[in-house]
C-alpha cells in the first residue's frame, strides 16, 4: 500500500493510501517550545542561581550600625522551623510531578482513530513541553533567589536576633557604656566586631546582617503561586471544561491550603526571630510578583498548543485523504 504525505503551507498534512477507507492521523500540534529556548533558559537559570549563592563571598555587605536601646534586634536565637533546601526540595519535586502529569496525560494532542501513527512526534512533544515549563519555573526562581540576595548585601539590615549571633565587642569606651548600660549611644557598622572576631570570615554572622528582605518568604510563596497558576491554567481548565462549576469550590479549598502553606513558612520566619514582619511582606509580595510576571511572559505557552483536531475528511475517486489541522488556542476566534 502506497503512502504519500504532504504539508501545505497552511498546517494541513494530507495522507494518501491507496484504500477506499477513510484514515484519520493524529499528528502533534506545532509547540511554541524549541529546544533552543529550553536550553538558553537552563543555562541562564543555573548561571543567576550560582551567582545569587557566591554573591556574599565576593561583594562586602553594608556594614549597619545599631542604636542600644533598640530592641528590635535583641531577640534570642532560634533554628529555622523551615530551611530553605526544605523549601526547594518540597517545590521541586511538587513541580516535576505536576508539571509531568500536565504535559504527559493531560495537555497532549488527542486524536482517537489513530493514536500510534506519530507515537514518536508525540513523545518528542510532550518531552518539550515538560522540559519548557520546568525551565520556566527554573528561571522564575533562579530570578528571585539573585534578587533577594542583590538586596541583602546591598541593605544590611539587622536581624531581629542580631546582639544574640553577633554579641558586638569593642575597644571604644562610650560603646562599652553602650553594651552595659543600654544607653541611647549609637553603634556605627565599622566600629565593632562579632565574638571579638572579624565578622566578615564567619557566614552566620554575616547572614545577621541580611535581614531585609525574606528570602524564605519570597521563595515560598513563588512556589506556591506558580503551583496555583500552572495548576489552574494547565491542568484545571483542560481536564474538566464544562464541569468546572461544580469543582470549582474544591479547587478553591486546594489553592487556599496552598497559599496558607507558603504563607507558613513566610510567617514562620518572624517568630522563629530570622525577620522583622517588613521583612516579610516585601518578600512575599516579591515572590509572589515574580510568579505571576513568570506565566505572564510566557502566557502563549501556556494557553497554546494545548489540542489538536481534525478537520476534514474527504474522499477522491479510489484514494482516502485525510486533512489534519495543528489548531493552537491562540488561533482560535
Amino acid at each position: 500500500m502506497d503512502i504519500s504525505l504532504k504539508e501545505n503551507s497552511s498546517g494541513i498534512t494530507k495522507i494518501k493510501m491507496d484504500s477506499n477507507k477513510d484514515v484519520a492521523v493524529a499528528k502533534p500540534t506545532t509547540t511554541e517550545f524549541s529546544l533552543f529556548d529550553i536550553l538558553i533558559r537552563l543555562i541562564v537559570s543555573i548561571l543567576v542561581g550560582i551567582v545569587g549563592y557566591h554573591l556574599r563571598r565576593f561583594f562586602p555587605i553594608t556594614l549597619r550600625g545599631f542604636f542600644c536601646q533598640d530592641f528590635s534586634i535583641r531577640f534570642p536565637y532560634r533554628d529555622s522551623t523551615v530551611e530553605t533546601n526544605t523549601i526547594f526540595y518540597v517545590s521541586i519535586a511538587i513541580l516535576a510531578v505536576l508539571v509531568f502529569v500536565g504535559e504527559f496525560f493531560i495537555n497532549k494532542p488527542r486524536d482517537p482513530t489513530n493514536p500510534e501513527f506519530w507515537k514518536l512526534d508525540v513523545l518528542l512533544w510532550k518531552l518539550l513541553q515538560f522540559g519548557g515549563f520546568t525551565t520556566v519555573w527554573m528561571l522564575g526562581a533562579g530570578i528571585n533567589f539573585l534578587l533577594f540576595n542583590v538586596i541583602k548585601i546591598s541593605v544590611g539590615r539587622l536581624r531581629p536576633n542580631f546582639i544574640a549571633m553577633c554579641q558586638p565587642y569593642t575597644n571604644v569606651t562610650n560603646a562599652k557604656d553602650c553594651l552595659i548600660n543600654n544607653s541611647n549611644y549609637f553603634f556605627p557598622g565599622d566600629l565593632f566586631k562579632c565574638n571579638k572576631t572579624n565578622d566578615m570570615n564567619n557566614p552566620r554572622i554575616v547572614d545577621g546582617r541580611c535581614s531585609f528582605y525574606s528570602g524564605h518568604s519570597a521563595l515560598s510563596i513563588y512556589f506556591a503561586v506558580f503551583i496555583i497558576l500552572y495548576t489552574h491554567i494547565r491542568v484545571f481548565s483542560k481536564s474538566f471544561g464544562s464541569f468546572a462549576a461544580p469543582i470549582l469550590p474544591l479547587l478553591i479549598v486546594l489553592y487556599s491550603i496552598i497559599i496558607s502553606l507558603g504563607s507558613f513558612v513566610a510567617v514562620s520566619r518572624v517568630f522563629d526571630h530570622k525577620h522583622h514582619p517588613s521583612d516579610v511582606a516585601v518578600g512575599f509580595c516579591v515572590g509572589a510578583a515574580i510568579a505571576i510576571l513568570s506565566v505572564f511572559f510566557h502566557r502563549n505557552f501556556f494557553f497554546s498548543a494545548r489540542e489538536m483536531k481534525k478537520k476534514d475528511v474527504g474522499k477522491k475517486s479510489s484514494n482516502s485523504v485525510v486533512e489534519v489541522n495543528i489548531i493552537s488556542e491562540n488561533t482560535r476566534v
